[in-house]
């Protein structure tokens, strides 16, 4: 395994490998950015939190998530971190997300919570 490589890497080019292969030591090739996102997902929906908040990579939702702020079980909660972390990263993408479905974007001004 390539020690060069952080564990829980989430960099669609970090050398083709993917989080599920470093855990197993093995390398499947290079991913495609849909394949790496779905490997993103499949992680996030794993981990506790039904609502996350997501940070983006410059160039928005298709350049991959950069960061998972919080995970919560309590959707109020997690519309105001929500509000807090947008008004912090005013030129970044920002996503509140039940597991899989994106419920607010901070490019999208109208699906800001109330």
């Amino acid at each position: 395994m390539n020690s060069d490589v952080p564990l829980l890497s989430f960099d669609p080019s970090a050398n083709g490998v993917s989080y599920a292969s470093v855990l197993h030591g093995v390398s499947f090739g290079p991913k495609s950015e849909a394949q790496q996102r779905k490997v993103e997902r499949d992680i996030i929906n794993s981990m506790d939190g039904k609502y996350t908040i997501e940070l983006c990579r410059p160039g928005g939702e298709g350049a991959g998530i950069e960061r998972v702020f919080e995970r919560q079980d309590d959707l109020a909660l997690a519309r105001k971190l929500y509000r807090t972390i947008a008004t912090e990263y005013p030129d970044r993408v920002v996503m509140l997300c039940d597991r899989a479905h994106v419920l607010a974007r901070s490019d999208r001004p109208e699906t800001m919570p109330q």
